[in-house]
């Protein structure tokens, strides 16, 4: 069975995408000596576009990973029993339910965000632009200190959406999964488990951001 699904952010969505290739870039950047002092250690803003790494996408508009949705399903069906003693959904909908396309798009306002103005602003150092960039295209630049390692506080920027949305497809084994525990299943994803940095799940800084609503309706076939 396939269903359509569409997620409106309930709170602010923080993203903070694990881009490797984004981290070694940075590091060769900072490593060359042509932009010795150009930069701040443990400070985001410097480079100013450190934040565009942060983003998923792919390679043309601003999206949500299929794995992402599809991890934070598995982790709402732990939260429901199959009735079956104490075994829950968790490995079932993990090995049941896919999200069909690879990349779901990210609403900003409605609207979906291209990656083009941005990649445009590499080698742009002045934070304020970037600032005023993301705000055009719908979002915020987050600014705060943190403390990752060592007791020495950084400063971290993360990409914030305020009102932020996105639909897709999932095929779900329906021999597995009904419809009404599908539906449940997507209710406790949006409030309990969540989407992206300080979400009510993260396990080493849980927190209220990244909660959704889900709306689910079969497609016919």
């Amino acid at each position: 069975m396939k269903y359509e699904f569409r997620i409106v952010g309930t709170t602010p969505l923080f993203m903070n995408s694990d881009n490797i290739e984004w981290a070694d870039q940075m590091e060769e950047w900072r490593k060359d000596p042509d932009n010795k002092g150009k930069s701040r250690p443990g400070d985001d803003r410097s480079p100013a576009f450190t934040w565009i790494g942060s983003l998923w996408n792919d390679g043309s508009r601003v999206t949500i990973p299929a794995q992402v949705i599809q991890k934070v399903i598995s982790l709402a069906g732990a939260k429901v029993l199959t009735g079956k003693g104490k075994s829950t959904y968790k490995a079932v909908a993990a090995a049941s339910v896919v999200c069909v396309e690879p990349w779901t798009p990210l609403l900003a306002y409605g609207k979906e965000i291209p990656m083009r103005p941005i990649e445009g602003m590499v080698g742009n150092m002045n934070f304020a632009e970037h600032k005023l960039l993301a705000r055009k295209l719908g979002f915020e630049l987050d600014v705060r200190r943190a403390k990752p390692q060592y007791n020495t506080k950084h400063v971290r920027v993360r990409p914030m959406f305020l009102d932020w949305g996105t639909m897709g497809v999932l095929d779900v084994d329906e021999d597995e999964i009904s419809e009404d525990v599908m539906k449940k299943i997507m209710a406790i994803a949006g409030n309990k488990i969540g989407i992206g940095n300080w979400r009510p799940s993260e396990s080493q800084s849980p927190g209220p951001f990244g909660k959704f609503e889900a709306e689910l309706n079969p497609l016919k076939s």
